[in-house]
């Protein structure tokens, strides 16, 4: 097993980045030989982005900051082109034990794939079964342990992966966060943190149930933004230059 380098800023941005882009694998296999039946198992971890520089840029970081995995380009298909960063077996269970604990949304969910993993090491299971533990793990998605407020740089994680921010001129500013209903974990502790005014809408999107949060900043008022927005930005990789444009309107026109 490879020695995974730590960095807990690192390992708050990575479990905000997997909460939106990432997922966590458990398989077996069965195999015959000369007539004897053998299972074999296999954890994966993987971030999956659109294939664009920015991403992997991300993350060639972060294969060059913890020294694991590897990139590989998968075909469009019938969506787009993504970059994928997999990490297999027990280097795999390294990494995501570095995380876990930050993860709003999938951090239960990794600590019942490392057990179930465990477990197949111990006894013979068909592929229904891991199956059934793997929709009883992903089912019920949370933190290990509650949270009261986000870290910032799991947030800019949680940003560059399923955040946006936009302006209209007519409605002012806002930070934008879509995930789908079971994974409400993240948005819901994003409003709790900093949500004085925020709103929650329900979507239908290709067949799926999903919520968009939408945090305004004010067309009058922006503290929130100027609380957010600078220590936000420090922490992002994908999104910082949108974000800083932004503080930088919100400074200037403020002390007009």
């Amino acid at each position: 097993m490879k020695y995974i380098r730590n960095n807990e800023t690192i390992n708050k941005y990575l479990a905000g980045m997997f909460d939106g882009d990432g997922n966590v694998h458990v398989s077996v296999k069965t195999k015959q030989d000369n007539g004897n039946t053998y299972h074999t198992r296999d954890i994966r971890f993987q971030i999956s982005l659109k294939n664009e520089e920015r991403n992997v840029k991300v993350l060639e970081w972060f294969c060059d900051h913890y020294e694991v995995g590897n990139l590989k380009v998968k075909p469009a298909g019938t969506r787009t082109e993504m970059i994928e960063w997999t990490v297999y077996g027990k280097t795999a269970i390294s990494l995501l034990n570095r995380f876990k604990k930050h993860c709003v949304i999938k951090g239960l969910h990794i600590d019942r794939s490392i057990w179930m993993y465990d477990r197949l090491n111990k006894k013979k299971a068909s592929s229904a079964a891991v199956s059934r533990y793997r929709k009883w793990s992903r089912d019920n998605t949370k933190s290990i342990k509650p949270k009261n407020h986000v870290t910032w740089a799991w947030l800019a994680g949680y940003t560059d992966a399923d955040g946006s921010i936009q302006h209209r001129a007519e409605k002012g500013r806002c930070l934008r966060y879509n995930c789908h209903t079971r994974d409400r974990a993240a948005i819901d502790l994003i409003a709790k943190s900093f949500g004085r005014t925020h709103k929650v809408v329900e979507q239908t999107i290709e067949g799926g149930n999903y919520l968009l949060l939408i945090l305004p900043m004010g067309l009058s008022d922006r503290s929130l933004g100027h609380k957010i927005l600078p220590k936000l930005v420090s922490h992002l990789k994908l999104k910082d230059g949108k974000q800083n444009k932004y503080f930088l309107i919100t400074t200037v026109t403020t002390h007009l």
